[in-house]
């Protein structure tokens, strides 16, 4: 099965940009309580090496991504309802969902139903002040022998992981996520654009000589 290109990438990040945009507006409508911060966003990155190279996929650095090249991406090797497997050499990147289990967790709720908080925590998600059915379960990439697995904290925040969507009328896939290699090999950055078509967010794990770094998430573009 083929999978879309750089260029189809980018087309169709522009294109879910443009109707995330307009969905966010949902929040502030309905005038729900937003208690998530921009501190992990593209627009406070520090690192000039990071932020040059997150500006050529990410929606965050859209207004910075002229005349930039694409960095390379690892194929996707396998893909699910649940899980996405990518490959480079002896690399590979997988992330796994699970469901959500709302008997497990605190929940916030603001004016009686719309759900503001997780567990204490802002959470991210593609409906805001909705119950999420997915989470991610875990972000593990391995080097050979060696394997990495992201910390906790640092998706359990994130809800409904979005993979690929098969069209088999032309035998392509479209997936919302994605592993970039930095141009000196030294960084792994692993994408997620989780959006329903109306709501959504982004989120990039940046790997860095094979230790986790940061992670850095946007919403409300």
């Amino acid at each position: 099965m083929g999978f879309t290109s750089n260029k189809n990438m980018m087309r169709i990040h522009f294109i879910l940009f443009v109707v995330v945009m307009f969905g966010f507006s949902a929040y502030s409508q309905d005038d729900i309580p937003d208690y998530r911060n921009k501190r992990e966003s593209f627009k406070k990155m520090l690192e000039k090496d990071i932020r040059s190279d997150l500006a050529r996929f990410a929606l965050g650095g859209l207004d910075e991504a002229i005349s930039k090249d694409a960095l390379p991406q690892m194929e996707v090797l396998d893909y699910s309802s649940n899980s996405i497997k990518f490959g480079s050499g002896n690399v590979t990147v997988t992330i796994v969902s699970g469901n959500f289990d709302k008997a497990k967790h605190k929940l916030l709720y603001y004016d009686e139903k719309y759900l503001i908080k997780i567990d204490n925590k802002a959470f991210y998600a593609t409906k805001p002040g909705d119950i999420p059915k997915k989470t991610i379960e875990s972000v593990t990439v391995t080097f050979g022998r060696d394997t990495l697995r992201l910390p906790a904290t640092m998706f359990n925040d994130l809800y409904e992981p979005v993979f690929c969507k098969a069209n088999t009328s032309s035998n392509t896939s479209k997936c919302n996520s994605a592993v970039y290699l930095s141009a000196d090999k030294r960084k792994i950055y692993i994408y997620m654009l989780n959006s329903d078509g109306s709501n959504g967010y982004e989120v990039t794990w940046v790997i860095q000589d094979k230790q986790y770094l940061r992670r850095v998430v946007d919403y409300g573009f």
